[in-house]
């Protein structure tokens, strides 16, 4: 996966938690980092220098002007995007829904689930809505029309 004309793009989201580092390393190109830590990445967070090996690529990792952000997932930030833009978006992320903006096909799913309402976010990113802490475990992702992704 390479990066599009986006300024700002979410392209490993936090639901896949000690592994996302190294799904970025399989879907970009290593750029300027040092082969031994991205072998380490491919490798996963098995390997003893992990967390080492992915501080040094989040540093260091370069591609047609973007750079590695983390917040609630692995973000791709262009030098050229506003940074008030970027900021805004990921802060979004992390406020408390207004339950009555919250559409009626989600709220099914979500009754449905034994989600409560007030554990739920939206992601202004991917367009989904997700319980803060998972579910039974595993990701869920609901889509406004109340399509649910594990």
């Amino acid at each position: 996966m390479q990066p599009t004309d986006d300024k700002v793009q979410h392209v490993v989201d936090s639901h896949h938690g000690i592994y996302s580092p190294q799904i970025f390393a399989q879907r970009f190109p290593k750029g300027p980092c040092a082969d031994e830590d991205w072998r380490i990445l491919l490798e996963g967070p098995e390997h003893p220098s992990y967390w080492d090996a992915w501080s040094d690529v989040a540093d260091n990792w370069e591609s047609d002007g973007f750079t590695i952000l983390e917040s609630e997932g692995i973000f791709l930030v262009h030098a050229d995007a506003p940074i008030g833009e970027w900021e805004y978006l990921i802060e979004l992320d992390n406020e408390f829904l207004d339950l009555g903006t919250v559409p009626d096909p989600v709220k099914a799913t979500c009754r449905r689930k034994g989600i409560s309402l007030s554990d739920l976010r939206y992601d202004h990113l991917c367009g989904f809505y997700y319980p803060v802490d998972g579910w039974k475990g595993m990701f869920l992702g609901i889509e406004p029309d109340g399509h649910a992704h594990t």
